[in-house]
């Protein structure tokens, strides 16, 4: 088992999407997990939800800011 699949094991066993790092505005989904090969100390598990910047599909990041996202978006509704 190497780093990757310990990783990987983690995120589905307890319910996160994938990682994200706010340092340099990056995330990826587990099925898609560490495309820049660069996972790092600042690396955390997070949540996937809709983007609210306009750049790009989704966004991974805190159960913080999923929910705030989501209720603005409940509430632009």
């Amino acid at each position: 088992m190497d780093v990757l699949d310990i990783v990987l094991k983690y995120l589905s066993d307890n319910n996160y999407n994938g990682l994200f790092n706010s340092d340099l505005d990056c995330g990826c989904e587990k099925s898609d997990l560490a495309p820049c090969c660069s996972i790092n100390e600042h690396c955390e598990a997070g949540y996937k939800f809709p983007c609210d910047c306009g750049d790009h599909d989704y966004h991974i990041g805190s159960a913080e800011e999923r929910d705030r996202v989501l209720k603005e978006k409940k509430d632009d509704a």
